[in-house]
C-alpha cells in the first residue's frame, strides 16, 4: 500500500494490531515520528516496533536472517518504506531478488507480509520500485488526496483465480480529542438526465455580468442578480447561466448561490462565472469550480467572447461530487485571511489545515525551515515579514524559522520572499530546507507540534506588538508639527 500521508500508515498499523499480532520494521526516524503521534503506542501488546540497523556491507541473506530472528509469534510483518526521503534501506533493499526471497520466507513461515510505503504516486523512487517488484504482491493499493475526500484505489487484488479492482472515497473525520477517523464517504446517487435541449436550451445573462447598455443576442435573457436563479430553471435542465463576480469580497456569496443552483438543477446545467476584476486567485477559481461552476472566465474577455464561450459548452456535464452542505465546502477549501506571525503551536495547526485544503484544490505550497543568515535574527525577520497573500504565515521555534507559503510554486519562491521581506532570498537564510510534497509538509507540522508540546519555545507576539507600538509613536511624533517657529529675515 502506497499513501501520501503518514497518518494513514499510523491508522493502518494500529488497525492491523487490533486484528493480529503485528511487527513493524522501520527506520529510527519513522519509529520516533510514530511514537510522537501515538504516545501510548508502547502499551499496545499486540504491536512490536523494530528498528533497522545497518552493517557496512548490505547483503540480502543477512537481512532475511535478521528478520527471521526478530519475528517471533507475530502473524503480520509490516515493512515501512519511505519513498519521500529514501535512505539506505530504500536504496538497497528494493530489488526483485530480495522480494522474491522474502515472499518465499513469508509463505514458508505462514506470515502475512505488508509493505506500507510513504510517497507520491509519480515519485521516481516509487515508480522504480513498482516496476521491479509489483508482480510479487497479491494486492496493490494507492491512497491519495482527492477532491474533497481521500481516494483509495485498489489497483489489483488476486483472490485465487479472481481479480478484483475497486475505488473508494474515504472521508477524514476530526474527533473531539484532536485525532482523526477515516470512514467510507457516501455520495448521492446520480440522477438520470431529463430532456436535454442542446442549442435550444434557455440562456440567461445576469445583470451583474454585463455593463448597462451592452448588447446581447436576442436568444439571451437578462436576469436580475438578486433573483433566485432556481426559479428560472428545472431539475435536469441543460440551460446556461452567466453570473458576474465583481470582486473577491463577493466570492463566498456567489459560490453559495452557484452551489445551491447546481444542487437543485443537477450536472447538465452550465454555470459560467464571469470575473469583473483581476482580484481572483487560482484557488478562488478552483473554489468556484468545486461549488458547481462549469467555467470561470477571466475579466479580460469581452461580452461577445463570453457569449461565444457559453454557446460552446453544449453537452458539458459537471462531474465533480458536491459535499452535503456549502459550509462543508467552505471548511474544506476556502481559506481564512490567515497571514503573518503565529506562535509555533498555532502555526503548526494552521499550516496543516491550509496544506490539506491546498492538496484538495491541487495547489502548490512550500514549507521552508531555515536558520537565519549571519547578521539577522529571527525576530528581525518576523518583523520584516509583510506578506499581502492570505495563507502565508511564519513562526520561530528554538531559533529556527518556519515559513509556510500557500498557493506558491517552487519557481516563484524567490519572488514571494523578496516581496514579503524586502530582502533578496539569498540573503535571508542559511541551511535552508524547502518542502513541497504533501506528506512531507504534514509530517513537518506534526514534528513541530510534538516538539513544542515537549519543549515550548518563546511566543514573539508581545515583542512584535511592542515594536509596532513603538514604531507608531515614532511615526506620530515625526508627523507632529514643531512648535519652534523659524526666524524670518528681511
Amino acid at each position: 500500500m502506497i499513501t501520501q500521508s503518514s497518518a494513514w500508515i499510523d491508522h493502518l498499523l494500529t488497525l492491523f494490531a487490533t486484528q493480529q499480532s503485528t511487527l513493524m520494521l522501520a527506520s529510527a526516524e519513522d519509529i520516533q515520528r510514530l511514537e510522537r503521534r501515538i504516545p501510548d503506542i508502547d502499551k499496545n501488546s499486540a504491536l512490536t516496533l523494530a528498528e533497522w540497523k545497518h552493517f557496512r556491507s548490505f547483503k540480502a541473506t543477512r537481512i532475511l536472517d535478521a528478520i527471521d530472528r526478530t519475528v517471533q509469534h507475530e502473524k503480520v510483518v509490516v515493512l515501512h518504506l519511505n519513498f519521500q526521503s529514501p535512505g539506505l534501506i530504500e536504496h538497497n533493499l528494493l530489488t526483485d531478488n530480495f522480494f522474491a526471497r522474502l515472499q518465499h520466507w513469508a509463505v514458508r513461515n505462514q506470515k502475512l507480509l505488508v509493505v506500507l510505503g510513504l510517497g507520491e504516486i509519480d515519485g521516481r523512487e516509487l515508480t522504480a520500485f513498482l516496476e521491479t517488484s509489483a508482480r510479487r504482491f497479491t494486492s496493490m493499493h494507492f491512497v491519495f488526496q482527492g477532491q474533497p475526500d481521500w481516494r483509495w484505489s485498489v489497483q489489483f487484488w488476486f483472490n485465487g483465480y479472481s481479480l478484483h479492482r475497486w475505488n473508494w472515497d474515504i472521508r477524514e473525520v476530526l474527533l473531539d480529542n484532536g485525532n482523526y477517523r477515516f470512514e467510507l464517504a457516501t455520495h448521492k446517487t446520480e440522477r438520470s438526465p431529463g430532456e436535454l435541449l442542446g442549442d435550444k436550451a434557455p440562456r440567461f445573462f445576469c445583470d451583474n455580468a454585463i455593463e448597462d447598455g451592452e448588447f446581447l443576442p436576442s436568444e439571451w435573457q437578462r436576469l436580475s442578480a438578486t433573483s433566485d436563479f432556481r426559479e428560472a430553471t428545472r431539475d435536469g435542465a441543460d440551460a446556461v447561466f452567466v453570473i458576474g463576480l465583481s470582486n473577491r469580497q463577493e466570492l463566498s456569496d456567489i459560490a453559495r448561490r452557484t452551489f445551491e443552483l447546481r444542487q437543485f438543477a443537477g450536472p447538465y446545467l452550465r454555470i459560467l462565472i464571469r470575473a469583473r476584476d483581476e482580484s481572483l486567485r487560482l484557488q478562488d477559481e478552483r473554489f468556484l469550480i468545486s461549488a458547481g461552476a462549469t467555467l470561470v472566465l477571466p475579466s479580460e474577455l469581452s461580452t461577445r467572447s463570453v457569449v461565444s464561450f457559453a454557446e460552446t459548452t453544449i453537452g458539458f456535464e459537471y462531474t465533480q461530487s458536491l459535499p452535503e452542505t456549502f459550509e462543508d465546502l467552505k471548511t474544506s477549501q476556502l481559506i481564512d485571511d490567515a497571514r503573518g506571525y503565529m506562535p509555533p503551536l498555532t502555526f503548526a495547526s494552521k499550516a496543516r489545515n491550509l496544506q490539506k485544503k491546498a492538496e484538495r484544490q491541487a495547489l502548490d505550497t512550500i514549507l521552508i525551515t531555515a536558520d537565519v543568515a549571519t547578521g539577522l535574527t529571527p525576530l528581525t525577520l518576523v518583523r520584516r515579514f509583510g506578506s499581502r497573500r492570505p495563507g502565508d504565515i511564519i513562526t520561530v521555534s528554538h531559533g529556527k524559522v518556519f515559513l509556510f507559503l500557500y498557493g506558491c510554486r517552487e519557481t516563484d519562491v524567490g519572488n514571494v520572499l523578496f516581496m514579503s521581506f524586502g530582502i533578496p532570498a539569498a540573503s535571508l537564510f542559511k541551511q535552508e530546507k524547502r518542502l513541497a510534497r504533501h506528506g512531507q509538509i504534514l509530517d513537518a507540522c506534526d514534528a513541530l507540534e510534538a516538539d513544542e508540546k515537549l519543549h515550548p519555545s518563546k511566543d514573539l507576539s508581545l515583542l512584535i506588538q511592542q515594536q509596532q507600538t513603538a514604531s507608531k509613536r515614532t511615526e506620530d511624533h515625526e508627523q507632529t508639527p514643531s512648535r519652534v517657529r523659524k526666524a524670518s529675515y528681511l
